[in-house]
């Protein structure tokens, strides 16, 4: 065990965490492992209270980074080569692990609506102020 790549952090709910005394580090295997308010595990950040909320803060802004990118040579590509390289590139991101998403914040899934529906806007070159509904359809 290499203790200065070891994390842990201690699940619990906010109001829970709140009464209990907060410990810095636990120890195992006779190492310290520090205790972090939350941690990347197989790709997904989790926290101590499980809101996501880091977790869909990276999302979005790896998301729009690759949006911003694709923006810049969408008016090169087809229609098609744009939908491939949107599903491949961020749509893939938004989906990745959408499954502990289960009973998470209406603010979170705001977060990834607007990012799916840039998304949509820069595949089909649609305006900014044009609704969004039909091309999402």
């Amino acid at each position: 065990m290499n203790p200065d790549k070891s994390e842990a952090v201690v699940f619990s709910t906010a109001q829970r965490s709140r009464r209990t005394n907060s410990v810095s580090s636990i120890d195992v295997a006779g190492h310290n492992v520090p205790i972090s308010k939350s941690l990347k595990l197989l790709g997904v950040m989790l926290d101590a209270h499980l809101t996501f909320n880091e977790h869909i803060n990276n999302t979005c802004r790896a998301a729009f980074c690759h949006l911003r990118a694709l923006r810049h040579i969408r008016s090169s590509l087809t229609n098609e080569m744009a939908q491939t390289v949107a599903c491949a590139v961020v749509h893939s991101r938004l989906d990745y692990y959408n499954s502990l998403y289960v009973r998470m914040s209406d603010t979170n899934f705001a977060k990834l609506q607007r990012v799916q529906n840039s998304l949509a806007r820069t595949v089909t070159s649609t305006r900014k102020h044009d609704h969004i509904t039909p091309v999402l359809n």
